[in-house]
């Protein structure tokens, strides 16, 4: 009789939780809470033509519509709405006119579900002063790009100006695919664009092949922009053009993008001699099956130009590579100055290092090699989103960051400032040219831009949920407008640190040694100054450091001003002290298996806890069977 109960029991808590199963699928597809975006979009009427948009839902009860510069209120309709759709009491219709609404406003919507209804927040919102880009792909989605960023979808572009004028209208036979390596795996994608045909995009001249830069790392949005500018008035050779446009893809808004031209050869961009190449210095992950890949001493150069080339201009590049390399090393001035173009070695150095790229001498770095005079070329540049401060040093201490050259610790860059030839003419140039370009043009183009995507950048720090906090590299807990405060300070802080170290000598440099060869460390520090701090025995994977020492073995007194150009080294001990710092430092030494160790304790409660419930439902580990004694 007891079984029969327990069998009926088990019966009805299966029906009822079941019932319930049901009820929660039933109301899923009444009301579908998920999300709202691209359910509906709206229609932007312009002269001869119109674009389409959709409401963007943030999953956090607002709903967004995010207009380009030239739409207007007036010519803005609902193209599609579901009939369930209420904005301010009314029911929302295909065709229903919005010039009623006003941008900036909050508006409430409801959406109607047969069993509940939800409350939303709707906000216009519309872009000023910048151009905009509308693909419609042929597939009507994006699926083969997200599956692979080399992969391609045929679309149909369409460009306006800030005013709505047409600038450039496709066909169907223009490609978009995913491009980049990290800045792939952020939400924000970046594209490449390959026009049917060479087209002249926004005044910056012919070409089929553009980049549309996300600018993911960069809160401030302006750092690739800046650099390209400026480099286009301090070098003699070309710099990639830039303009700032508002994307759409299939009508969705994808943010604040920087439409540049590509890095290649071509009689509108970089030029290059009948026997001339062009590489690109990269890293492993960078590299792709279909690449003609030049590795000398773990250096990696992609050929970039010419596509196709025989043996015998390879080993001639390769040994071009190598001469510069070997004159590097051995500080030969004369042999460097047959094999390098000294001056755009130079300008290149100097925007790399007075904006402290931190990608500067190992990817991103472009060569041109010039077979009839078997010079090496610097540039094109390209590649500043992390500069400027933008996750910029090693040090929670955010004045080490501009206060660093940031060359003493890369390859080339680093024997190139360490020569004495090269660096005179770099700090001649620095005070004759450079400088004064910088007083003139940065300050106030920095302000100019920033007003200038103003309202579309906030768009983007919607869209890309860049209004919350954020934490990077540095230590430093940010938002989007102390990222642009921090900029700014950095531009001031970073030149005026570097007027003091190559014009006014206000600086020497501390080497601090890891042991007699291996450099740890270089530290900058204000004549007459002590060092304010050494790195501490645990950066060292020491047990302790029991002192510093000078060359001649003599100990480093810490509170002695310091007048020139030192180097340190530490006595380190790697045994003593209590057991409690000798286990810390070996966790510390082996972080790795922090989280494995975290996992199986937590994994080992857990079992506990369901051992004990056991214990406490059956009163013993052995479930009898049907009452027996077995």
């Amino acid at each position: 009789m007891k079984k029969d109960f327990s069998i009926i029991k088990n019966k009805f808590i299966f029906l009822i939780l079941s019932l319930i199963l049901i009820v929660l699928f039933v109301s899923g597809l009444l009301f579908d809470e998920n999300t709202l975006s691209g359910q509906i979009s709206f229609n932007i009427k312009l002269n001869n033509s119109s674009e389409e948009t959709f409401l963007w839902d943030d999953g956090q009860g607002s709903l967004y519509v995010f207009l380009p510069s030239y739409a207007s209120m007036k010519n803005l309709k609902i193209k599609h709405a579901e009939s369930d759709f209420y904005i301010e009491g009314e029911s929302a219709f295909d065709g229903m006119d919005c010039s009623s609404f006003e941008l900036n406003k909050f508006y409430k919507v409801e959406k109607k579900g047969l069993l509940k209804s939800k409350s939303y927040k709707l906000i216009f919102m519309k872009s000023e002063n910048v151009s905009s880009m509308h693909v419609t792909t042929v597939s009507g989605g994006m699926k083969s790009i997200k599956f692979s960023r080399d992969n391609s979808e045929l679309s149909n572009i369409r460009i306006y100006n800030e005013k709505g004028i047409l600038d450039y209208q496709g066909g169907y036979s223009d490609k978009i695919k995913g491009r980049g390596n990290t800045t792939w795996s952020l939400d924000k994608k970046p594209f490449t664009i390959k026009l049917e045909k060479e087209a002249n995009l926004l005044g910056m001249g012919q070409g089929f092949d553009w980049v549309l830069l996300a600018n993911g790392y960069d809160e401030s949005n302006i750092r690739n922009k800046l650099v390209y500018d400026f480099a286009s008035k301090f070098l003699k050779t070309w710099s990639p053009e830039s303009r700032y446009i508002d994307l759409y893809i299939n009508g969705e808004y994808m943010g604040l993008y920087l439409l540049t031209e590509k890095i290649g050869v071509s009689k509108e961009r970089f030029k290059a001699g009948e026997n001339g190449a062009l590489i690109q210095l990269t890293q492993d992950y960078k590299i792709k099956d279909k690449d003609t890949v030049i590795n000398y001493k773990n250096r990696n150069f992609i050929l970039e130009y010419p596509y196709e080339i025989n043996e015998k201009q390879l080993n001639e590049l390769t040994n071009a590579i190598k001469s510069v390399d070997d004159a590097l090393k051995n500080d030969d001035s004369k042999s460097l100055d047959k094999l390098i173009d000294i001056d755009s070695m130079a300008k290149k150095f100097l925007i790399d290092e007075v904006f402290l790229n931190k990608d500067e001498d190992e990817v991103s770095s472009y060569y041109y090699y010039d077979a009839e005079y078997n010079k090496l070329f610097a540039g094109p540049i390209w590649d500043y989103d992390l500069c400027l401060g933008n996750d910029a040093g090693m040090y929670t201490d955010e004045s080490k960051d501009y206060k660093q050259i940031l060359s003493l610790n890369k390859v080339w860059y680093k024997y190139l400032y360490e020569n004495e030839y090269f660096k005179d003419y770099v700090i001649d140039l620095y005070k004759k040219e450079f400088r004064s370009l910088y007083n003139r043009y940065i300050e106030e183009r920095t302000d100019i831009l920033l007003d200038e995507i103003n309202t579309s950048a906030k768009m983007n720090a919607i869209r890309w949920n860049q209004l919350k906090e954020k934490i990077y590299d540095n230590g430093i807990i940010l938002k989007t407008h102390d990222s642009i405060m921090i900029l700014k300070d950095f531009i001031k802080n970073r030149i005026n640190f570097l007027d003091d170290l190559w014009l006014n000598d206000k600086y020497c440099l501390v080497t601090v040694m890891k042991d007699k060869d291996i450099v740890f460390d270089y530290v900058y520090v204000k004549k007459g100054e002590t060092i304010k701090e050494l790195p501490d025995a645990q950066e060292f994977k020491a047990a302790d450091i029991i002192y510093w020492y000078l060359p001649d073995g003599s100990k480093y007194d810490d509170s002695v001003k310091i007048e020139d150009d030192m180097v340190i080294y530490p006595k380190l001990s790697f045994s003593g002290g209590n057991a409690l710092n000798k286990l810390v430092g070996k966790v510390m030494e082996n972080q790795m298996f922090i989280l494995p160790l975290l996992f199986c304790g937590i994994w080992g409660i857990l079992g506990l806890i369901l051992l004990f419930n056991d214990i406490k439902i059956n009163g013993n580990f052995t479930r009898k069977k049907d009452g027996g004694n077995g």
